[in-house]
């Protein structure tokens, strides 16, 4: 089972319908909130039973997904929800779930949720997430960019004992087919590049990334935000985040 993830606005609807259209799936057990929406034309291929768990745990900790509980508070709750974490391990019968609020929770799955193998972290410049959130939800930009640093923060701090796969949602503009072809092959999924082209075309479309320039107004984040960004790039070439690099 692979955690789909990453800061909302991300591109994790994206990423998580490309590897659905390349032969992964999203299981029959538990419902998805999939309907084509204003600020998601593709859907959102969320689990209805993950995002469950995680909105119940977030709220139960004093917070949600747009005002994150501390990790401590995360913490103090999450023995409670061992037994669905474990339910949901062993009735969920797809190969992928996909839920943002994961980034904050990850901690929890890693621990109590024994099927879960790997982790696709969905990443995009914090500006270009800020400005996203900015216009669907309102939020101020800088609120955007202290949530975006926290939900990254988080994953990379929960997943330490899974294997995490970074995808630059920036990067799908560039070379979509370089980008998705090696992500397939480190989830061991076997799929020429004639078959890939012919399933996801039609798509994927770059004018759904408003904000494509991976240097957009760097300058501006906090230094915490823009080192973590650095970080996270340096490790998407290798596809794998080596959790010994310095993230603080």
């Amino acid at each position: 089972m692979i955690a789909i993830t990453g800061m909302h606005r991300s591109g994790t609807s994206c990423v998580t319908g490309l590897l659905v259209k390349c032969g992964l799936s999203l299981g029959t057990r538990y419902p998805l909130m999939n309907v084509p929406a204003r600020d998601n034309a593709k859907g959102h291929f969320e689990n209805l039973g993950a995002l469950a768990i995680n909105d119940t745990i977030l709220r139960y900790a004093g917070g949600n997904w747009a005002q994150p509980p501390s990790p401590s508070a995360i913490e103090q709750v999450g023995s409670r929800f061992a037994p669905h974490f474990e339910k949901f391990s062993t009735t969920f019968d797809g190969d992928l779930f996909k839920d943002p609020r994961t980034c904050l929770t990850m901690s929890l799955w890693e621990r109590h949720c024994p099927n879960l193998d790997a982790v696709v972290l969905c990443v995009r410049n914090p500006i270009g997430v800020a400005g996203s959130l900015k216009r669907r939800n309102r939020l101020p930009v800088e609120i955007g960019v202290k949530l975006w640093y926290e939900y990254n923060l988080r994953v990379i701090e929960g997943a330490k004992g899974l294997p995490v796969f970074v995808v630059d949602y920036d990067n799908l503009g560039r070379d979509l087919e370089f980008e998705l072809s090696s992500l397939l092959s480190e989830l061991g999924v076997d799929l020429d590049a004639g078959a890939m082209r012919e399933r996801v075309a039609g798509f994927y479309s770059a004018e759904l990334n408003h904000d494509i320039s991976r240097k957009l107004h760097l300058d501006l984040l906090p230094e915490d935000a823009r080192r973590l960004y650095e970080i996270i790039l340096s490790q998407s070439y290798a596809r794998r985040f080596e959790q010994k690099t310095a993230v603080a």
